[in-house]
C-alpha cells in the first residue's frame, strides 16, 4: 500500500499531493515524528532563537 501525504508547495502556499507545483518542489505538511530522547532539539531551538546556549 503507498500512501501519499499532503504537501505544501513554498512559492504559493497551497497544498497538494504531487513531488512539484509551480515548477518548484514541494514539502511535507505534516510536522516530525516527536520523540522525547531528541539529541538535537536543543540546537534547534537555539537556532531559531527560542533558547539561548
Amino acid at each position: 500500500m503507498n500512501l501519499k501525504k499532503i504537501r505544501k508547495c513554498e512559492a504559493c502556499a497551497s497544498y497538494t499531493m504531487k513531488e512539484e507545483h509551480c515548477g518548484k518542489r514541494t514539502k511535507t505538511a505534516h510536522p516530525a515524528k516527536y520523540s522525547p530522547e531528541d539529541k538535537y532539539a536543543r540546537y534547534r531551538r537555539i537556532e531559531k532563537g527560542i533558547e539561548t546556549g
